[in-house]
């Protein structure tokens, strides 16, 4: 008769080798899906850094050309800057010398000193009372230098405007 051991034990062989056929087969699987997760792992994230390289360069490339702007635009306003202020020195200095005279056409001819005037035009303090209309070198300066002040704080403002909408465009 045959040993119900040597069965028993060739069930258990076959038992045994069939688990560890499936173990086999089961981390064989997993270690080929693992491969396959890994390489479209290493596939996206290579394709997600040539994104990212991309759009840093777009945004590099639009910062200089932001930063070229702006700076082309600050040099555009001091050179405007320097005219205004080149012409009102000139202003000035003609001012100085006599040959630039400021004129208000609404001055009447009405007396604007309590002095009497004298027969040469001034009155008893020395002041000029002529009624031409002319503004004396003093408020030829002061209304010089007012404008120029004035002039100043335009163009300075004018170029923050335009400063802005170059780096808002960008």
């Amino acid at each position: 008769m045959i040993n119900p051991y040597i069965i028993l034990a060739a069930v258990l062989f076959w038992v045994a080798s069939v688990v560890g056929a499936g173990w086999y087969e089961h981390h064989q699987g997993a270690i080929a899906e693992d491969a396959k997760w890994q390489a479209r792992e290493i596939t996206e994230q290579a394709q997600a850094s040539q994104q990212i390289l991309t759009a840093e360069n777009a945004a590099r490339t639009a910062e200089a050309a932001s930063a070229q702007a702006v700076a082309q635009a600050q040099l555009q306003f001091q050179k405007e800057l320097k005219d205004e202020q080149a012409k009102t020195s000139a202003a000035l200095h003609a001012v100085n010398v006599g040959t630039l005279r400021l004129h208000d056409p609404g001055a009447s001819s009405v007396q604007t000193s309590c002095h009497p005037t004298t027969k040469a035009g001034t009155d008893s303090t020395g002041a000029s009372s002529s009624s031409d209309g002319y503004l004396s070198k003093q408020a030829d300066r002061f209304l010089l230098d007012l404008t120029s002040e004035a002039d100043d704080l335009a163009q300075r403002l004018n170029e923050c405007e335009v400063i802005l909408q170059k780096d808002r465009k960008y």
